[in-house]
């Protein structure tokens, strides 16, 4: 028979199920934020007419963000932050089709990203551009982007299904490791037909 001891127990074990979980995902926050980065102004990181000057993991345990800044050929400067709940996430790897055509630039640092699942548009870009050239003083502009809808007769467009942050090669995986760890703690419980509406 269920006894109120039992009950208690059952509690107990529950509240340290989910004390470990916040735990692992502390812990993981804490590795991305302080490796998951990279100073590359001194590298030679072009793409489609910009260099990338910065990549820093800010997100917490159940948001993506990551935080990109490059200077444009005419010397403005973009601060953008890509971001996604981890629940609509997956890992992404480098290469196989995921980087865009327009962007094959080469790294002096290792690579290591996330893609929404399914192919889906998931990934929302806030960008801050700035002029410290011509205009120093103004107000940086700000754009946030996302997929819109397609052609009438053709699929929804998506912007960009994948983000990728540059991190020392050294402390390539352990970031990867704790990117794993905050990715399954945010998946959805798998599916059970069993259970399902009819």
């Amino acid at each position: 028979m269920f006894s109120y001891r039992n009950l208690i127990a059952s509690v107990a074990l529950v509240g340290s199920i989910h004390a470990a979980s916040a735990d692992e995902a502390s812990d993981a926050v804490q590795v991305l934020s302080k490796l998951w980065k990279a100073n590359l102004e001194a590298g030679n990181q072009v793409c489609g007419g910009w260099k990338i000057l910065k990549t820093e993991f800010v997100g917490d345990g159940k948001m993506y963000k990551m935080r990109l800044i490059h200077r444009l050929e005419d010397g403005k400067v973009e601060d953008s932050v890509d971001e996604a709940p981890f629940r609509f996430l997956e890992e992404g790897l480098p290469g196989g089709g995921t980087v865009p055509m327009h962007c094959r630039y080469q790294w002096s640092a290792a690579r290591v990203g996330v893609r929404c699942l399914f192919e889906r548009d998931c990934i929302a870009t806030t960008t801050l551009t700035y002029d410290p050239i011509y205009n120093p003083n103004a107000q940086p502009k700000m754009r946030r982007s996302v997929g819109g809808p397609g052609p009438p007769d053709g699929p929804p467009m998506t912007s960009d299904p994948v983000s990728f942050g540059a991190v020392d090669p050294a402390n390539a995986d352990s970031v990867r490791r704790a990117l794993r760890t905050l990715l399954r703690l945010n998946a959805a419980p798998p599916f059970e037909p069993s259970k399902a509406p009819r």
